[in-house]
């Protein structure tokens, strides 16, 4: 890739810099210092890019082709599910080194990771793997610490603040809020369309998301029924 600094345009939204990929971009995560976490598709790694957009070559690229990625809240930590390796790669985002991995090569298709507001717990959800489930790891242990069966299809989920509930969509238009401390489902609510792009508002009170599907919609729910 190469950067350039982009001086044809002024004010709030003005480009300061635009980078050229010879790679397909999977997902991509802002870790400390304005650094960005990128998943490259055909070389099948993770690169770092300063905020020149330039690759820096002193983080240690991390092969595999990386399907999920969450930050911890201080972007210290990088998980990322790895289903080339089938494993999930606690990852320094200074370095590159990978910490630990939980071997997940009995949890077939996760492809979205969440975590819990104290880091114990990591949540996976998984797309197109019969049974479709929500897995919970146990982050000190590696292990399996409980899991639910939803549905086939489940498409991305958001963990509240206080770390009680967890809200996960699904393509046929479900929504589902699941207890933590039950690991129950204790609310289901069914709308229109493959259900993504999940955010809470700041106090919680209402779930925002959208279908990016033919019934493109945008939808906003009351979380407290």
């Amino acid at each position: 890739s190469y950067a350039q600094t982009d001086t044809s345009s002024t004010g709030i939204c003005a480009v300061s810099h635009s980078a050229f990929l010879t790679d397909r971009p999977i997902q991509h995560v802002i870790a400390n210092d304005d650094q960005l976490l990128i998943a490259m598709l055909n070389s099948l790694n993770l690169q770092r890019y300063n905020d020149a957009l330039q690759v820096d070559n002193s983080f240690a690229n991390i092969a595999g082709y990386f399907q999920g990625m969450v930050l911890t809240a201080d972007h210290n930590t990088l998980y990322a599910h790895d289903s080339e390796s089938k494993k999930i790669k606690q990852i320094n985002t200074a370095t590159g080194a990978i910490d630990a991995e939980i071997d997940v090569t009995d949890y077939p298709r996760i492809t979205t990771l969440a975590l819990s507001p104290d880091a114990s717990q990591l949540y996976a959800i998984t797309y197109g793997q019969a049974p479709g489930k929500l897995y919970a790891f146990d982050i000190a242990t590696g292990s399996l610490s409980s899991s639910i069966q939803l549905s086939l299809y489940l498409t991305d989920l958001i963990v509240t603040s206080d770390g009680s509930k967890i809200y996960i969509g699904e393509r046929e238009g479900k929504l589902y809020r699941v207890d933590t401390a039950t690991f129950t489902v204790e609310h289901t609510k069914t709308l229109k369309g493959t259900l993504n792009a999940l955010k809470l508002s700041p106090d919680e009170s209402t779930l925002y998301l959208i279908s990016n599907d033919s019934s493109e919609q945008l939808y906003r729910v009351n979380t407290s029924n």
